[in-house]
This record gives C-alpha cells, structure tokens and sequence, in this order.
C-alpha cells in the first residue's frame, strides 16, 4: 500500500503536501531513521512547505481567525483505504526515532502493556475495552496477539525476559515491525494520561541521546557494580547484546540500514 509524508491543512486531507512517498514500510523506515520530531520534518522541507502555505494563504488564515491559534498545519502519514467502492484518505501517526526508545519503556510496563492490549486498528485507545479489560482477562476472553496475551497475564512481570521475547513477537506475521512500534507508541501515550509518573517521548530520547554522550569516566564508579562478563547477554543476529540494551539501538539501526529485527541488514 502507497502511503506518503505529508504536511495536511484541513480534516479531509484534501489540501495535502506530499514530502516523501512510498510504501508503508519505506516511509516509516524513512522518518524512523531521518527524525527525531516533527520539526525536524519542517526543517528538512522548509522551503517547500513555506511556499504551500504561502499558495493557501487564505485557508491558514481563516482557521486562524476562526481557532484564534497560531497554525500551521500538521504532520502526518496519509494512505488511501477503500470503502464501499470509495477511494479514501486516511491518517497515521508518524514514528520518529524517540518511538524506538518508547517501545522499550512501553514493554518494561505491564500498566502499559494492559494499555497497549486495548488500541484499536486506527491506532486509538477503546475505552470501554480498557475498562472491561480486567474482567477480560480473568475471563481469558481475549482477541490479542500472543505476545501481549502472555504479558498482561504474568501475575509476576519479567521485564528482562519480556525484552528478550519481543524479537519474536515483532518478527511474526500478524503485523509489521513498524506498525508494532506504532501500537506501541500509542499505548505508551495514552498510558501518559493515566499514570502522571510515566515520562514524555521527548524526555525518554533526551535521557538516551544523554547516554550517548556523557563519557564513561563520568559515571559514579559503585562497589556492587556488575561486571560485564556477569550480566546477561543476547544473540541477536550474531551480535551480542546485554538484556537490558537490546534491541532499541538507534545507531545500530542507522548502521544496518534496516530494522535490526529483521535479520535482513543490507
């Protein structure tokens, strides 16, 4: 299915400007691997977007006048569905690559993962089946992937063992990797309104940009410290990986060219 990276005016997604096109998993691989935000997007295509929304000027102003808000349009994925011999445009969120880290603090969360259970295939939380969830559960009455069956079922969460396993459920034929990490992604937002303790997408890629840089003689030197030769490690496509690190590597993933999950590095 063609999908493209698009800068939408108005609710149809009539007034559109295409950024980049492709398939589904071109895109999401693109904006995965090239943004860490949506202004990062608008500054890659400024002088595009700066002349589409000079072309309609009178539609942006009138929103302004009527909201009494600055706007500028949003960024999203537009795809075509068909419904009743109908051709039409539909939205997804975008993956930046800060959704790779909330991936990995999603799967760390059981709360988060009965979230995750109960996103609905536009992407969107089902409230009555949230609140119906426990009962669901109980009842073992449940139209979930495996994967997540299993995880809101531990009485006793493995978060170690769970981030060991989601190579597997991200690697099965229900659904892509991307369209994963965008479930995902939107559990962990919504989670957010629920739980005030859980931290923003931004706040968690700072953190891991933060790592990244601080050099290791900055960090405070303890005596119980683990050695690496005694932490749990991984195989992950021949590489080896500490349990706690796999498999949300961004530079890893630049390097490879592709998702590090699907074995398929060019």
């Amino acid at each position: 299915m063609e999908s493209s990276l698009s800068l939408v005016l108005d609710e149809e997604g009539k007034i559109s400007l295409t950024l980049f096109g492709g398939s589904n998993s071109e895109v999401d691989e693109y904006t995965i691997k090239n943004f860490a935000s949506s202004e990062d997007v608008r500054k890659k295509y400024e002088k595009q977007i700066n002349e589409f929304l000079l072309k309609n000027n009178n539609y942006v102003e009138s929103v302004i006048k009527r909201t009494g808000k600055q706007f500028r349009g949003r960024i999203v994925i537009l795809h075509t569905v068909e419904k009743d011999g109908q051709f039409l445009l539909k939205e997804r969120r975008v993956l930046y690559k800060k959704n790779l880290i909330v991936a990995r603090e999603a799967i760390k969360s059981k709360k988060v993962m009965n979230v995750v259970a109960c996103i609905d295939t536009n992407g969107f939380v089902n409230p009555k089946m949230y609140e119906d969830l426990n009962i669901k559960i109980k009842k073992g009455k449940f139209q979930l992937t495996p994967f997540i069956k299993g995880l809101i079922r531990q009485e006793k969460y493995d978060t170690k063992s769970n981030l060991r396993n989601v190579r597997s459920w991200l690697n099965s034929n229900s659904k892509t990797y991307y369209e994963k990490l965008r479930l995902l992604s939107a559990g962990y937002e919504y989670a957010r309104t629920l739980y005030k303790f859980l931290k923003t997408p931004d706040a968690l890629y700072k953190e891991y940009l933060d790592s990244k840089v601080l050099p290791k003689a900055s960090k405070p030197i303890k005596k119980d410290i683990i050695e690496p030769e005694e932490r749990e490690f991984v195989l992950v496509d021949g590489v080896r990986y500490p349990i706690d690190d796999i498999p949300y590597d961004l530079d890893e993933l630049t390097d490879l060219g592709v998702s590090i999950f699907d074995g398929n590095a060019r």
